[in-house]
């Protein structure tokens, strides 16, 4: 029996030790500017950012058909993307050392066309408003070991290799323009008012005109970013974490202005794994803590999950919540948010749980723990939570956490990042392999469950 947990009587949230700026640390001087200015920034377009919209939930219209895709290159643990415009589905696998972009048909599930990357390609494909251009980056992970309290050295780079970003044409996979960088680009891009965003392992906030490849922003921001996406607020704020040192920056698009920046000095892990959720006027986002007195966290060593709430206008913390401890991994470590119904879901690969709170109180209403990591974000479709991770899809009450179904992959399947999405009345999900992947579409009934045809039985 999996088990669903109702919260316990010591769920609450905590006053956290604060630097809200990073003056402390020695760093830089930068104080918290007034309100901020500047015209309205849109994120128009399917899959113009992670998670197709702010909310990360992406239920998009549309009419595709039921398939498995052949078997695709590589490994796939991230979400797919769904552009209308070509009537695409575009998912990226990687290898040890490279990465590929694929294009299918939504209709049949055939590869329409596939780039090589020149290194691994870690994210979700994004589009142009009018889905005629997806905009991938690439590089590895690979860094020497900082201490979790420090603020590391100014001068390491994550990333080893070549590492870039490049704009595809979405109709013929044909390149219009790339760029290379000092430092991976592994987190998703984000589009907004023409230019493409993105933080960079080399400790920098860049941008580029999404028609051209011409070079804007090259901010530098004092740590480097991993697999965090950087979403951009209504008011055209870039909300950019980084570590060594951690830290959340407030960045003004395209002036590169620096609003704010949030530290505090007990987190040492995983906040640059989260993809940040703004609603309204805050940003939600996952980091690792421990004690100041801990001066080393090494893989293995016990860790605490919380959750983090920000002012987007002043970077002040508005919330801390500690939910559970657990073992630090050796990949990914913390997962991802989903705001559906008025209700926060968040992802857990150090708890191997999945959370549903009351982002108002911070208040946990339920708990899912399958036993095994979750680092997707799941999907919430009328009262239905869908959540890979091992090797099963689970279907829960969006309310109450209970199990309404599941359904069961290969042995070989391991769920990463993979979180589904819904075109029109079909689930669209990555199914990894440890050589080869595959997409599968499959019609959901108006019960939530799903319908299983012809799922492949290894990958």
């Amino acid at each position: 029996m999996i088990p669903v947990r109702r919260p316990r009587a010591t769920r609450s949230g905590i006053r956290p030790f604060v630097t809200t700026l990073l003056i402390a640390t020695g760093l830089i001087g930068v104080g918290i500017l007034a309100s901020l200015r500047g015209e309205p920034t849109t994120t128009t377009g399917v899959f113009a950012q992670y998670g197709s919209n702010a909310d990360h939930n992406p239920i998009l219209s549309g009419s595709v058909g039921t398939w498995s895709s052949p078997p695709l290159r590589g490994r796939g643990v991230f979400e797919v993307a769904y552009d209308p415009t070509t009537h695409l589905v575009l998912t990226e696998t990687m290898t040890a050392h490279h990465g590929w972009l694929y294009a299918l048909n939504a209709g049949t599930g055939r590869i329409q066309w596939a780039w090589h990357a020149p290194n691994q390609l870690m994210a979700t494909p994004i589009l142009n408003p009018s889905g005629t251009i997806v905009f991938v980056g690439w590089g590895n992970g690979a860094m020497s070991n900082v201490s979790p309290h420090s603020v590391g050295n100014a001068f390491l780079v994550r990333g080893s290799g070549s590492s870039g970003v490049a704009a595809v044409t979405a109709q013929t996979g044909q390149i219009r323009w790339h760029h290379t960088t000092h430092g991976a680009v592994m987190p998703t891009l984000t589009y907004a008012d023409g230019w493409v965003y993105v933080a960079t392992g080399n400790r920098h906030l860049d941008s580029w005109n999404a028609q051209t490849g011409q070079e804007g922003l090259h901010q530098w921001v004092a740590g480097f970013d991993s697999m965090s996406a950087t979403p951009i607020t209504p008011s055209g704020l870039a909300i950019v974490p980084t570590m060594a040192p951690a830290a959340v920056w407030g960045i003004a698009v395209p002036s590169g202005a620096i609003r704010w920046v949030t530290a505090n000095p007990v987190w040492t892990g995983g906040l640059t794994d989260t993809n940040p959720l703004i609603h309204g006027q805050t940003v939600w986002l996952s980091t690792l803590t421990t004690p100041l007195t801990v001066k080393t966290v090494p893989i293995g060593a016990t860790v605490t999950v919380s959750a983090v709430e920000l002012n987007t206008r002043t970077g002040q913390i508005v919330r801390q919540i500690a939910l559970g401890q657990g073992h630090r991994p050796i990949h990914t470590e913390t997962g991802n948010y989903t705001w559906a119904n008025g209700r926060l879901y968040l992802t857990s690969p150090v708890t191997d749980t999945l959370y549903a709170l009351n982002p108002a109180t911070g208040r946990v209403l339920w708990e899912f723990e399958p036993r095994t990591p979750i680092r997707a974000g799941v999907l919430v479709w009328h009262n239905h939570c869908y959540v890979p991770t091992g090797h099963t899809l689970w279907v829960l009450n969006a309310r109450t956490g209970t199990i309404q179904g599941s359904q069961p992959f290969a042995a070989t399947v391991t769920f990463g990042i993979d979180s589904p999405i819904l075109v029109g009345d079909h689930l669209i999900l990555a199914v990894p392999g440890p050589q080869t992947s595959h997409v599968v579409s499959l019609p959901v009934q108006a019960n939530g469950m799903l319908t299983m045809p012809s799922v492949p039985s290894r990958t």
